[in-house]
């Protein structure tokens, strides 16, 4: 069903706080009156994690946070690209409390679908339904972190799509809920929130904070990107062998060095854990994300330089880029 209606204002939920925020381990949502509703969150929330990228801007340190849900159990995650967009680390927080970091693999701009990786397997995967099934009586319900509060649930119904493909749906929509899935009845993913829009008549409302028309992209066109992207992957094989993180002292693109593979291209080279990358190639690193994406693009016997900081010492180091394909997931759908 093409469902029109004409929108005054667009807003994407992503939340800013500081460093210091530490988010709430609670579960929240209105009364369903489908009983199946709660015990389908209980089991599907353990796929569901807060994603909480860093950023530096104008020499302060914050987080921006949204949330995804586990892709695969081999630590695939899936979220909206507005949420890790430009950030210099990314930290994913698991439903049993663990804080795991976490890079970029896969972003892709035009659906703002992003693709991260954790160092962590054994993960519940999120099972995945058909958004083509939904119709007006479909109810339905949004996992994530609200307003800082994680697990969170909201309940609502589908309304209808745009014109554009994306999904309406009659639900509250927080800050924070950018990048939740939204679950069917049965508990299978449907869409991914990307935001809200507003009517007029929501805008005039006194309670209208978060109310309005959720929007989401339908599963369908965000499973088709992720298995893209992870076919494209499985053929980039750079790999030089090191872990790092932003300094944080908030000198953009520096990147203290926190793991050296043994054996590894980095080792070889000399580099070794607390060096300090500030230059890449000749050039200044832009990011964290932005490293990684150079390197794995990168053939094997490839030579690269980086310009790295031992301690009061600044040196250049040529490391040879060896092989390490990225496996597609087994049973990636």
């Amino acid at each position: 069903m093409r469902h029109k209606m004409r929108f005054t204002f667009f807003f994407v939920p992503v939340m800013m706080l500081p460093v210091s925020f530490i988010l709430a381990q609670s579960v929240t949502g209105r009364q369903q009156k489908d009983a199946s509703m709660p015990a389908v969150f209980q089991e599907m929330k353990k796929s569901v994690v807060s994603v909480q990228t860093f950023v530096c801007e104008n020499n302060t340190r914050q987080w921006r946070i949204g949330s995804g849900f586990i892709y695969h159990e081999d630590g695939f995650v899936v979220t909206r690209s507005n949420v890790i967009d430009r950030g210099d680390s990314i930290n994913v927080s698991l439903i049993d409390g663990r804080n795991v970091p976490a890079w970029v693999i896969y972003n892709d701009t035009r659906t703002e679908t992003a693709l991260l990786k954790l160092a962590v397997r054994g993960l519940q995967s999120m099972d995945l339904g058909s958004s083509l099934e939904l119709d007006t009586q479909s109810q339905l319900a949004s996992l994530g972190n609200s307003l800082g509060v994680f697990p969170s649930l909201s309940l609502g119904m589908f309304k209808g799509r745009s014109d554009e493909g994306f999904l309406h749906l009659n639900m509250s929509v927080a800050p924070g809920n950018c990048g939740s899935p939204v679950l069917d009845e049965n508990g299978k993913a449907v869409g991914v929130i990307i935001g809200r829009a507003l009517t007029e008549s929501s805008q005039n409302s006194a309670k209208s904070s978060f109310s309005g028309v959720g929007l989401a992209i339908p599963i369908e066109q965000v499973q088709h990107v992720i298995e893209t992207a992870l076919k494209q992957l499985s053929s980039q094989k750079g790999w030089i062998g090191i872990t790092v993180k932003p300094l944080q002292n908030c000198v953009e693109g520096w990147l203290v060095v926190t793991g050296v593979d043994p054996g590894g291209p980095a080792e070889e080279a000399g580099i070794a854990k607390g060096d300090t990358l500030v230059g890449f190639q000749g050039s200044p690193i832009q990011s964290q994300a932005t490293l990684a994406e150079s390197v794995r693009k990168l053939a094997p016997s490839d030579e690269i330089q980086f310009h790295i900081k031992k301690g009061m010492t600044e040196t250049r180091f040529n490391v040879r880029v060896q092989e390490k394909a990225w496996k597609a997931p087994a049973g990636s759908r």
